[in-house]
């Protein structure tokens, strides 16, 4: 029976027996236990007959709950009544005795006591007193850090005051919040070992899962775990590496660092052989102590690769260094040398140690050069944002770039070199750097100057035998005139038979002669260019007729059947030379004559319409005679060249036919081939353009009348050249006329507008930098006079202003392209290509154009007051000066002027003249600072001496052109001063180069 009122006594011994149970709790890990054993004692203290304890949690949605540690209840003994019996209860009854669903909330609102009884549930009022009863509930919180985390219900309480029930427990209370707390730090601590031995688990089952090798090092270096990769590499199970010092089996004296835990060393196998092996470590907390986790890999695959590499590499560099006549210079992605070969050292004069990781590809090459180039590369394109200078802009585009460049060596001097230079790419294509591959042309520049100077040699024998044959031939034909006009008068009187068959012979053989003669005088003009054409009016059929008379009666004679035909697509008349075309007919017909024994000889006439009234006129001369074999179709046209001896003995003549022939068909703007074998006969198709004269009012004057006057169709053009140097107009003006080109030189910007306005020009050559008016203005102003004629002429500006940027002020002032000086017929066709889809020819090989359809330089518009003489002594203005004869370069002389040396002297000669003008007007310019002229007088002289080869006194004419552009006075006085006595210099070394020209000549 539980005594309602228990002593003090009573009460202090449960109160001790709670204590002790707290104490033991701190030793075990069993809470439910504990609170099992302290609940009994709890309800006798506080004389309940039923109570629990329990943690208030939360579910992961926000669900309140309870999770009991205990609940029990005393009932009397069954056999002795008198005594009680602890007896175990379930949450569910729990939870309908102490209605939970209710109170909980309640309690966690208030984190006050609540009481029920018959009359609800409601917070205890500690001065209510109210009578004893069964049905009676209380519920106390205990909480942690202020929030209520567990509740202690008692029920059947028979103390009469709530007040003195929740005093007294007030230490149980305490209780139970530490056996709560200690329960819950218990139930986290089995938490954290279970992730502990799961994280253990997982990380032994990746340790042995990975390839890769790798060990746990504690802080002394010995192993602590291993995993099979590992234990393999070194010939151990994984147990027996535990224990073992990192140290045995790597030892730090062969790594590559005194620290045993980098990088690589030479490691220990069990059988005893070395392993290279690359090792990292890394510190590892593992919630107690540190540890360090090493990665070892076999690097041996590796090794074995750069020893490979490291060979390889060796005999490149031996092969390299083998290359003691070539230069191999290698370049980083800046262009800074990187790789520098003993032929590259025996070239230049450099040592490898000077230049590598120091130097730049430029240093090597002339300034002057590449100044030129670069201005060559913002004519045509944009330069290469990604490449590192001029010099790989090409590489960097196209893979790779080769020409010629001038190398400066280490002491000064210069040499020709052939330079390839590459980009070196990646498998991503990804630009890694450049090599440059030269070699050293010097000698066959050399060489190249030597023939160049003896075929000029050749060219002027062959030319003085041809002017000696001619003035032979004429010296001939005198006397024959007078053979046959004495002929003549003899047959005016009586002769008797016999004398008549000596004058007859006579007669026979001057004309035989004549005809040699005449002949020899068509080839001799042909091979002087001295053969014009007269074009006229020409009846075909009827100049055909006529000319085939006595050539038909010779067919008919040796019982041949002649014919020919003339289609009826030629017109009535054309307009062509019909001397010529007579000259050809008689040529080619009167062969098919004479070699013919039988059978035939036809010859056809056909006409094919073209635009702009151009069109072809064919014809086809066809025998049956003995034929030419294949292996003499070309030489047969060579001049003094027949079948084979016999047929010189057999039908004579000079073996010129053909060549004249073929020649003068070229002349007129056609081309002949030949169509033959032996025994089958032969036949020779020939064309050349004509003009319908139906088409054609009024031809006075005319000297090319076989060209159309569209440029597209043609290789011909009308340039207007605007330059105001009398060297540079002349070196121009004769490489466009080289090219069988029509010139007209001006001398300034003004000129140029005017002689645009007066006629209509193909192509304007236009200098940028000239007086009175400047080429920019120029070219705007001929633009705007152009939108009224409807007429567009092809643009190009000139200038030595290599700047970047400059080509695009060109541009946007109407001009078409750009050119750098010095000027050169390569680029200036290129460009003609480009815009007219034409090659320019030279006019020696221009089909219908002789040299004299080339128009006259007029000179008188820029060079009045200036000697047209040769050979004139340099102005006595220029002082005697000692000069260095590598002033100058006389191979950059006779390659810039294609090696014409009569050309070079009258370049330098001009040169001359003009120099002590120059320099007094530019040393005038700069004393009254109008820098603007002084600029203008420096670029004029940028040309000559890029011509001339001297690239020292052409780099200061350059820093002084730059002086006077930005209004530097900056040793602007000393350089003027050092240019004009070098030009001194240059102009005498150019007064011998005058000397040993005119010796040659």
């Amino acid at each position: 029976m539980i005594d309602p009122e228990i002593t003090a006594e009573r009460r202090a011994e449960l109160l001790a027996e709670s204590i002790r149970l707290i104490a033991r709790q701190r030793d075990e890990d069993n809470c439910g236990s504990s609170f099992a054993q302290l609940l009994p004692v709890l309800l006798e203290y506080s004389s309940s007959r039923m109570g629990f304890v329990g943690e208030l949690t939360y579910s992961e949605i926000g669900e309140l709950s309870l999770s009991m540690y205990a609940a029990v209840r005393l009932v009397n003994h069954p056999e002795c009544p008198a005594d009680t019996v602890i007896e175990s209860v379930c949450q569910t009854d729990v939870e309908e005795q102490f209605h939970l669903t209710e109170m909980l909330p309640q309690i966690l609102r208030t984190a006050a006591p609540v009481h029920c009884d018959e009359t609800g549930c409601h917070t205890v009022d500690l001065a209510n007193i109210r009578p004893p009863s069964s049905q009676n509930m209380t519920i106390l919180p205990f909480d942690a850090g202020g929030h209520v985390t567990g509740v202690l219900g008692l029920s059947g309480t028979t103390t009469s005051c709530y007040r003195s029930t929740v005093e007294l427990l007030s230490p149980f209370l305490a209780a139970c919040r530490i056996l709560a707390d200690a329960a819950r730090r218990n139930s986290q601590r089995h938490e954290y070992r279970d992730r502990m031995l799961e994280s253990e688990a997982l990380a032994d089952s990746l340790l042995n899962a990975t390839s890769d090798s790798i060990v746990v090092l504690d802080n002394e270096g010995v192993i602590s775990r291993a995993n099979p990769s590992v234990a393999r590499m070194f010939g151990y199970t994984p147990q027996e590496l535990v224990g073992r010092t990192m140290a045995s089996l790597v030892p730090p004296e062969t790594g590559t660092e005194s620290n045993w835990r980098c990088r690589e060393y030479s490691a220990k196998h069990r059988d005893g052989t070395s392993i290279p092996v690359d090792v990292t470590m890394s510190k590892v907390w593992n919630g107690r102590q540190l540890q360090f986790a090493g990665v070892v890999r076999d690097i041996r695959d590796r090794k074995e690769a750069e020893h490979e590499r490291a060979e390889t590499l060796k005999q490149l560099i031996s092969v390299l260094d083998a290359c003691s006549q070539v230069s191999v210079i290698s370049t980083d992605c800046d262009g800074v040398i990187r790789l520098f070969n003993r032929g590259a050292e025996n070239l230049l004069g450099y040592i490898a140690s000077e230049v590598v990781g120091r130097e730049k590809l430029d240093l090597f090459h002339d300034p002057g050069e590449l100044a030129e180039y670069q201005g060559l590369l913002s004519s045509e394109t944009t330069q290469n944002a990604r490449s590192p200078g001029p010099l790989f802009v090409r590489a960097t585009e196209c893979q790779f770039d080769r020409r010629e460049w001038t190398y400066v060596r280490a002491d000064g001097t210069r040499l020709d070199a052939d330079v390839t230079v590459t980009a070196v790419r990646d498998g991503l294509q990804n630009i890694t750097g450049y090599l440059a591959i030269g070699v050293d042309v010097t000698d066959r520049k050399n060489v190249e100057c030597d023939l160049m100077l003896a075929k000029h040699a050749a060219e002027s024998a062959n030319k003085a035998k041809g002017d000696f044959v001619a003035n032979i031939s004429h010296e001939i034909r005198t006397p024959i005139n007078g053979i046959m006009g004495m002929n003549e008068l003899l047959r005016t009187t009586t002769l008797s038979e016999e004398q008549s068959q000596f004058v007859e012979a006579s007669e026979n053989c001057a004309n035989h002669l004549l005809a040699i003669i005449n002949e020899i005088l068509d080839y001799s003009k042909i091979e002087a260019g001295h053969m014009a054409l007269r074009p006229e009016n020409v009846d075909l059929r009827k100049l055909m007729k006529q000319l085939f008379a006595p050539l038909r009666q010779r067919a008919v004679a040796k019982g041949l059947s002649f014919q020919f035909d003339v289609g009826p697509a030629v017109p009535a008349t054309i307009i062509s030379d019909p001397t010529r075309i007579r000259q050809i007919l008689l040529n080619l017909v009167g062969n098919a004559v004479k070699f013919t024994e039988r059978g035939f000889v036809r010859i056809q006439a056909d006409y094919r319409q073209c635009a702009n009234g151009i069109c072809e006129l064919s014809f086809e001369v066809e025998d049956s005679g003995p034929g030419i074999p294949e292996d003499m179709h070309q030489s047969i046209f060579q001049p003094f060249i027949q079948q084979d001896s016999s047929t010189t003995r057999e039908f004579g003549g000079t073996g010129l036919g053909l060549t004249i022939s073929r020649q003068v068909i070229q002349l007129l703007g056609g081309q002949i081939s030949l169509h033959s074998s032996v025994g089958r006969g032969t036949r020779f198709n020939f064309w050349f353009p004509v003009s319908d004269s139906s088409l054609e009012n009024s031809r006075e004057g005319l000297t090319i009348s076989l060209v159309s006057p569209t440029p597209s169709q043609r290789t011909v053009f009308a340039v207007l050249l605007a330059e105001d140097h009398p060297v540079n107009q002349l070196f121009a003006s004769r490489v466009i006329q080289r090219d069988g080109h029509r010139v007209t030189v001006v001398g300034d910007g003004v000129e140029a507008v005017n002689a645009a306005r007066q006629s209509p020009f193909d192509v304007i050559v236009m200098d940028v930098q000239m007086p009175v008016m400047d080429g920019l203005e120029a070219i705007q102003r001929i633009r705007e006079q152009e939108q009224t004629t409807g007429r567009r002429a092809f643009i190009i500006a000139l200038t030595a202003n290599a700047m970047k940027g400059f080509s695009e002020t060109c541009l946007q002032a109407g001009a078409d392209a750009y050119l750098a000086k010095p000027f050169r017929s390569s680029e200036f066709r290129r460009l003609l290509k480009m815009q007219f889809g034409t090659e320019s020819l030279s006019a020696s090989s221009i089909p219908g154009v002789s040299n004299s359809a080339v128009s006259p330089l007029k000179r008188s518009l820029t060079l009045s007051g200036v000697p047209r003489t040769l050979n004139v002594e340099p102005a006595t203005e220029m002082a005697h000066v000692d000069f260095d004869p590598a002033l100058i370069d006389l191979s950059r002389i006779l390659r810039e002027t294609g090696g014409n040396q009569e050309l070079a002297i009258e370049l330098i000669t001009i040169f001359q003249e003009s120099l002590p003008t120059t320099v007094r007007d530019l040393e005038s310019s700069l004393s009254t600072a109008d820098l603007k002229t002084a600029g203008r007088l420096v670029h004029s002289l940028k040309t000559p001496l890029m011509v001339f080869g001297a690239a020292q006194v052409l780099e200061q004419a350059q820093q002084l052109e730059v002086l006077c552009r930005n209004s530097n006075e900056s040793g602007r006085e000393d350089l003027f001063a050092r240019l004009s006595a070098d030009l001194a210099a240059v102009s005498m070394a150019l007064r011998d180069a005058v000397t040993q020209f005119s010796a040659d000549n």
